[in-house]
């Protein structure tokens, strides 16, 4: 998963650069931090764990219409994209420096 801080920074530039959306900071912050602050993260990341996260199962169990909701679904959103798009690049990336060093 990625971790509390990185959840909470791209928090941060998601409110910098959506102004126009009047969030409940604290509401939101909320919504990003509870995913990982349960013991049984398959609950809250919809799949069978937490790099398994399945976007359309929370988007068919619940509405985003508040702070809370647009910050749970950006954790989501960013723990998908860290294991689906980024880990694999990354380690291959950090691998190859290692490999070449």
């Amino acid at each position: 998963m990625a971790g509390y801080v990185i959840h909470l920074a791209i928090a941060e530039e998601y409110l910098k650069k959506h102004k126009d959306v009047k969030e409940d900071y604290d509401e939101f912050i909320k919504g990003v931090i509870y995913p990982d602050s349960v013991t049984d993260k398959s609950l809250t990341h919809y799949g069978i764990k937490s790099s398994k996260v399945i976007l359309k199962d929370f988007l068919q169990d619940n509405e985003i219409n508040n702070s809370y909701m647009r910050g749970y679904f950006l954790h989501l959103i960013t723990d998908y994209l860290f294991y689906n798009k980024y880990l694999e690049k990354f380690t291959k990336d950090i691998y190859i420096m290692i490999m070449t060093y």
